[in-house]
């Protein structure tokens, strides 16, 4: 299976950006770095999963905003962008601010998708307890995160990682074959389960 980055860039993207794009402003840059202690984006607290949040949206050409992973167990992979919830942070909030420090977006209205269980196998390496949101219209101009990468891509012609590929199921975004997907997952060492 070729992996989502080679994927994703094949036939670049107008709407794709990076860190280096010239004449990027943005108070984006003044934000701390989401992944600099990058051990902690795959750590547990106290054993309990670490709370995460995702937002999956649609543009009106059909495409999904994606962004390529920096840290963490998933690091190099195109998925949905999103990260750590902050102590006493809401889950909405925590979706809107991971939006907008790794793509430069905003996004006002979300929805609640799936939750899910995400671990490592065998187990030890993460745990994560993620929330799927869709996002509805974003405002902004797409402004990676420091040395990131934002696409619009469109979800049928991504072939993606099978973290990815569940959260697009799950949206509605694509169809494929449940059962396959959390075989993939399983053979790339990783646990993903819907839970209430």
């Amino acid at each position: 299976m070729r992996d989502a980055v080679t994927i994703a860039h094949a036939g670049a993207d107008t709407d794709a950006r990076t860190d280096t794009d010239a004449g990027r402003t943005t108070d984006a840059t003044a934000l701390p770095h989401p992944h600099a202690y990058a051990k902690e984006d795959v750590a547990t607290v106290g054993g309990a999963p670490r709370r995460t949040a995702i937002v999956g949206c649609v543009d009106a050409k059909g495409r999904i905003l994606i962004v390529k992973q920096l840290a963490g167990p998933f690091a190099g992979a195109w998925l949905l962008p999103g990260g750590s919830v902050e102590p006493d942070e809401r889950l909405e909030d925590a979706a809107r601010r991971e939006l907008f420090e790794e793509t430069g977006y905003r996004v006002d209205d979300l929805t609640r998708v799936a939750q899910y269980e995400v671990r490592s196998v065998p187990a030890g390496r993460f745990h994560f307890l993620v929330q799927l949101f869709r996002g509805g219209g974003v405002t902004g101009t797409p402004k990676p995160e420091r040395g990131g990468e934002v696409r619009w891509a469109t979800p049928s012609a991504v072939d993606p990682n099978p973290n990815l590929a569940l959260a697009l199921l799950d949206l509605g975004f694509i169809e494929r074959d449940r059962a396959e997907i959390l075989r993939e997952l399983d053979e790339s060492g990783v646990e993903m389960r819907r839970v209430p």
